[in-house]
Parts: C-alpha cells; sequence; structure tokens
C-alpha cells in the first residue's frame, strides 16, 4: 500500500486512529507512507512504526 501525505488535513485524533488501522493492516502487507510532517512521524514512532528517512530532516519539513 502506497500512501502519500494522506493526513494533512486530519486532527490529532484522527491521525492516531489513522495510524492505528495501518498498523493492523501492516501485518499482513507493506505500506509505504510518504510525509514530511514532523506530527505525523512522531505519532507513527511513539505507536511502534518503523520509520526510515529518504533524505535528510529540514528543520521546517514541509512547511508544518
Amino acid at each position: 500500500m502506497f500512501l502519500d501525505d494522506f493526513m494533512t488535513a486530519y486532527d490529532d485524533r484522527r491521525s492516531s486512529l489513522a495510524i492505528e488501522i495501518l498498523k493492523e493492516i501492516s501485518k499482513e502487507r507493506q505500506i509505504l507512507l510518504f510525509t514530511c510532517h514532523g506530527r505525523d512521524v512522531k505519532k507513527a514512532t511513539q505507536m511502534g512504526a518503523v520509520v526510515n528517512y529518504l533524505e535528510e530532516e529540514t528543520e521546517n519539513g514541509c512547511g508544518n
């Protein structure tokens, strides 16, 4: 499954719920989630996701 910044309009509660759902789905399939939002990376890491960086993180990310 390939997802690209799909949580940009989600509040904290919805993004946490989305990550929980993705954790369940990831038990049976690979998920690639691309984001430049630090909030999503932080939540995913806190919830046990493996995070890989494709390029060096910038101070401001993509503006969020």
